[in-house]
């Protein structure tokens, strides 16, 4: 068997481009990317879904705190570039006991991954509010499907967890429960994708 060893690749006619190979292998499924100039390297194809984490909460969660806690609903993910994006998906189901603003937050490590600028609350609290209201009273207490699709950039290798977290202005909130029938429950669900660049 023969082994040809080059360092460059040139087309014999005059004027074409030359090719500088790259010194060590790549990765599985990675493909040979020009930089424009010349410099070959190893890269993913950009815009492929490289990996899907997914996770689900089935059970009521509640609170009457005025400061964010934990729901139990995560998902960690490790991209394999810090280039890479990370298209984040949460569905859930919210309601309040009395009419209360539910507000609902998604961190990536500590970090809200969520920012509007309504100007009221959820706009302070870069989080995003669901269900009550403060007239609502009786049946008129609705329960919130919202869903969530945001394009993150986590800057990392490294395992990143995202998580759901809930607090509410006052009364009581529930994910995953209408607060007047336990008996209209939902399952909130995460699911992390990440998106080659």
């Amino acid at each position: 068997m023969s082994t040809l060893k080059v360092n460059k690749l040139q087309k014999t006619v005059s004027g074409a481009a030359t090719f500088t190979l790259p010194t060590a292998d790549g990765t599985v499924g990675q493909m040979m990317k020009t930089d424009g100039s010349g410099q070959l390297g190893w890269a993913t194809d950009g815009g492929k879904v490289l990996q899907v984490v997914y996770s689900s909460l089935t059970s009521t969660v509640s609170t009457a705190s005025t400061s964010f806690i934990d729901t139990g609903l995560t998902a960690t993910i490790t991209p394999a570039s810090a280039s890479n994006k990370v298209l984040v998906f949460l569905n859930t189901m919210l309601s309040s006991a009395a009419g209360g603003l539910v507000i609902v937050n998604i961190l990536r490590a500590s970090t809200s991954i969520i920012s509007n600028t309504s100007g009221g609350q959820t706009d302070t609290d870069d989080a995003w509010g669901a269900g009550g209201g403060s007239t609502a009273t009786g049946n008129d207490r609705i329960t919130d499907n919202p869903s969530l699709v945001y394009l993150d950039s986590p800057a990392s290798t490294s395992a990143t967890i995202y998580k759901m977290q809930l607090k509410v202005d006052s009364s009581t909130g529930y994910v995953n429960q209408w607060g007047l029938n336990t008996g209209k429950g939902g399952v909130s669900t995460l699911c992390l994708m990440e998106i080659a660049v």
